[in-house]
């Protein structure tokens, strides 16, 4: 590959062009995003970091494309294995038209490539068919997110018989080995910031390496029918974020919704004086008490015609514009409550609230406790995402 274009649109690119395309434009160009600073939002990144490393674990002769942030190097080396009849690649980089994707695990035997996406989602192996037909929703966006990796894959190597996985921890199965989730450490990367796709580095102790080989928690599911049928939206749509982002940058125009509400691109900085939210609304009201601020107000109207989305469209922006004959239920008298208190600009005291504690004897006692979910376990003949 003579040169690699400035701009592309990588899985990550996609994923978040399909929550929101404005979103897309707000990513390319680097406005801040709450999601960057999200101390939960690392948390879960780093429990799919530890499920990752211990599923390449399990291929003991994949070969890791690790070239930091030069995309064109690991193009061309991943072109340059799968030359090779029996290959097994992690982070394989995969580009054709515009299109970049990086795959966790790549099998490749002879004239055919199993795809195979790593994800800390808890699957059921015994599930019967009407809950794994939900669960199927809950998968969506992961199932996804493989097909446009399966569309662009694909796309380069027609060639090939591609078989899509997902590679889960199954909650019918039970760890043989005391102490897996201590096995792994993470540790943060000290280059992050010129590396695109990794942020922390997984330590683990080589000396358990059988006991983990010889271990079973994890499951592959096979998603090509439900990739197929999403090949047509995935090359519609792919299309449609590449036409964006060709020089200059344009935002897609999208409908402003109640959805908008929970944007991540809420920040500013010294390059971005106005946040991505406030470049979408800029030509809205700006009220003193905005409709965004009231408890729940997307539960307005139902999720099929949201009243909010209708005082969108209509610029009616202002809490205190709502009938309050349209506020119903438990959460209509909270609504009422704050609108009365936030115009009288006092707080709010329950009238039960002396009465209450007045009734509390003493001395008290705080009890609290933690308990956690995670994917590896923590003992011998424990489920992931067993309680402890």
């Amino acid at each position: 590959m003579s040169s690699f274009p400035n701009q592309y649109l990588s899985k990550s690119d996609f994923i978040v062009a399909r929550n929101c395309p404005a979103k897309l434009y707000y990513k390319k160009l680097k406005y801040p995003s709450i999601i960057d600073e999200s101390g939960y939002m690392e948390y879960l990144a780093e429990g799919g970091y530890m499920v990752g490393k211990l599923a390449t674990l399990l291929f003991p002769d994949g070969i890791l494309i690790d070239t930091d942030s030069d995309q064109r190097k690991a193009i061309e080396l991943t072109e340059e294995y799968l030359s090779q009849e029996n290959i097994t690649l992690f982070e394989a980089a995969i580009y054709s038209n515009l299109k970049l994707v990086r795959t966790d695990i790549l099998e490749k035997k002879g004239k055919n490539i199993n795809l195979i996406e790593v994800k800390s989602k808890s699957y059921d192996s015994t599930d019967d068919e009407d809950i794994k037909k939900k669960l199927d929703k809950e998968l969506n966006d992961y199932i996804e997110d493989v097909a446009y990796q399966y569309y662009v894959l694909n796309e380069r190597y027609p060639e090939f018989d591609i078989n899509p996985y997902l590679f889960l921890p199954d909650k019918a199965k039970r760890t043989n080995i005391e102490g897996l989730n201590l096995i792994f450490r993470l540790k943060e990367d000290e280059d992050y910031n010129s590396k695109a796709f990794r942020k922390y580095i997984v330590e683990y102790d080589e000396n358990r390496l059988a006991e983990i080989r010889s271990d079973n928690i994890m499951t592959l599911v096979n998603v090509k029918d439900k990739v197929l049928a999403m090949l047509e939206m995935i090359r519609r749509e792919s299309a449609r974020f590449i036409e964006s982002l060709t020089d200059p940058i344009k935002r897609i125009q999208v409908e402003l919704t109640k959805d908008c509400f929970k944007c991540e691109f809420t920040e500013i900085n010294t390059s971005h004086v106005l946040s991505g939210y406030d470049e979408c609304w800029k030509e809205m009201p700006e009220p003193d008490y905005h409709i965004k601020d009231l408890y729940k107000v997307g539960s307005l109207g139902g999720w099929r015609n949201p009243k909010a989305n209708i005082w969108i469209k209509d610029k009616k922006l202002s809490a205190f514009d709502i009938d309050e004959q349209e506020l119903t239920g438990k959460i209509g008298e909270r609504q009422k409550i704050q609108l009365k208190s936030t115009r009288e600009n006092k707080e709010w005291f329950s009238p039960l609230l002396e009465r209450e504690l007045d009734s509390w004897k003493y001395p008290l006692h705080f009890i609290d406790f933690e308990n956690t979910l995670t994917a590896l376990p923590f003992h011998k003949e424990m489920k992931p995402y067993e309680a402890v």
